[in-house]
């Protein structure tokens, strides 16, 4: 599957644009604040029905419009056209090939996508919620019930933190936390399981690659830390045994929003507090390309790849190792000068010069 074009309406600083891709690579390139990554963060949306920039649709309207409107056509019979709406009466609604679906998690899987952008550095810098954000985008492009499982896990975990901050440790009710903890270990066992599954497909590939970005020279081991098991009774028995101390802290202990990514360096140590910016970068690119590998593996199709002003801080030999791995995807790159990446990409390339909403071939 690839994409052939995308229309966007009071998208972002667009008022109504079309864009017509090659199956190969596309180069957006111009100055910065142009609108560059705003189509990447288009064609993401249609991927997962989120932006990888923010967590409020409101932000991706046009200034002084009501609505947004995305709509992306595909090269297949069956799902050849991906539409988002969304208005500032909080309403959205996405359709494929004129059918509305009613849940956003049918739209996992449909057009699969990986992005690497800037904000990707946050997985190494910030804290286990980026991390564990990594793992459910990609997860549930390959799993849709696992985005499922992961929103009904959500709502029972909120509900029972809001119940914990609340209660008398000295006089505690514990009928509806019993409840709570049944739901949570039937859905929470099913994510950290998932999440395993995952990483067994991801770990030799995250190694593989990072040597050969890195030439050789490095060695790398990434490794899915868990709180609690994925067999439904374990996991319950340990909610059970530590529903004293939550009561007391006023706070859930147990279950997979307190997963994390462990990752060490050989002859560094951790490299989320040990490696310089080169190497964690050279690590998310691994990730990464493990992520595009994984998705293309399981689902059958192959994953479009977004790159977002990060081919610019790699050296030419990087560029040309990292381009060198992707040949058989659709690649979406934005940069300042196109120059390094005409001279290493492949074939089927076609580039657009991002000026405002100017925009020559």
């Amino acid at each position: 599957m690839y994409v052939k074009k995308i229309k966007l309406k009071n998208f972002r600083n667009y008022t109504e644009r079309e864009f017509e891709f090659s199956n190969g690579v596309n180069i957006f390139y111009g100055d910065n604040g142009q609108g560059k990554t705003n189509v990447l963060e288009a064609l993401f949306l249609s991927s997962i029905g989120k932006s990888f920039r923010t967590n409020k649709d409101i932000e991706m309207i046009k200034d002084g419009c009501d609505s947004y409107e995305v709509t992306v056509f595909t090269d297949t019979e069956a799902e050849n056209e991906i539409k988002i709406t969304y208005n500032k009466n909080k309403k959205k609604t996405i359709s494929i090939s004129g059918i509305y679906l009613t849940k956003m998690g049918d739209l996992m899987g449909i057009l699969p996508g990986v992005i690497f952008s800037p904000q990707n550095m946050s997985l190494l810098s910030q804290g286990p919620g980026e991390r564990r954000k990594f793992m459910d985008m990609a997860i549930s492009q390959l799993k849709p019930v696992y985005y499922f499982n992961l929103q009904q896990y959500n709502k029972i975990i909120n509900q029972k933190n809001a119940f914990l901050k609340e209660i008398n440790p000295k006089n505690a009710d514990y009928t509806l936390l019993d409840i709570w903890n049944e739901q949570l270990s039937e859905y929470g066992a099913k994510i950290v399981e998932a999440r395993k599954e995952y990483f067994e497909k991801l770990t030799p590939l995250v190694s593989d690659f990072h040597s050969y970005i890195s030439g050789g020279k490095e060695k790398v081991k990434i490794k899915y830390i868990s709180s609690c098991d994925s067999d439904k009774a374990a996991f319950y028995e340990k909610l059970e045994k530590e529903k004293t101390h939550e009561v007391e802290r006023h706070m859930s202990l147990v279950g997979p929003q307190r997963d994390d990514i462990d990752v060490i360096l050989e002859g560094t140590g951790d490299i989320k507090k040990y490696g310089s910016q080169g190497q964690q970068r050279t690590l998310i690119i691994a990730m990464k390309l493990s992520e595009l590998t994984v998705l293309r593996d399981v689902t059958g199709k192959t994953p479009v790849l977004l790159l977002d002003d990060v081919l610019s801080e790699l050296d030419d030999t990087r560029q040309k190792l990292l381009l060198g791995k992707i040949t058989d995807s659709q690649v979406f790159i934005t940069c300042t000068n196109p120059e390094n990446i005409q001279n290493t990409s492949p074939a089927g390339e076609k580039s657009f010069f991002i000026k405002e909403e100017n925009i020559v071939f």
